[in-house]
């Protein structure tokens, strides 16, 4: 059985918890790679790019393609830190990798 869109929503929609830890994660790099939110989103927009940092929406997975190429990450690295961010309550060890830096 597949996920409702409201199922899919409460997980990854506008202002869920994830959307806001990859919005962050996103702006951080982008901060660090002292990049503009125009110069990552080319062709998308900079307001997009602004909704996304800000955890008003959840890009496309052709969209976070073309967002983490920008930032010079491989899109499953920087999910997967976004997972590592949204775990860390369990206080699971971090697994080596789990930051965007060097990569």
């Amino acid at each position: 059985m597949r996920p409702s869109t409201i199922s899919k929503s409460t997980i990854a929609g506008r202002g869920t918890r994830f959307a806001r830890t990859l919005g962050s994660t996103i702006r951080q790099r982008r901060e660090t790679l002292g990049l503009t939110q125009q110069e990552i989103g080319e062709p998308l927009s900079k307001s997009f790019i602004s909704l996304v940092e800000n955890g008003q929406v959840s890009p496309s997975l052709a969209s976070l393609v073309l967002i983490s190429a920008r930032l010079e990450v491989p899109a499953w690295k920087l999910l997967r830190v976004v997972s590592h961010q949204m775990t860390k309550e369990s206080r699971r060890a971090p697994h080596e990798g789990d930051a965007l830096e060097g990569s």
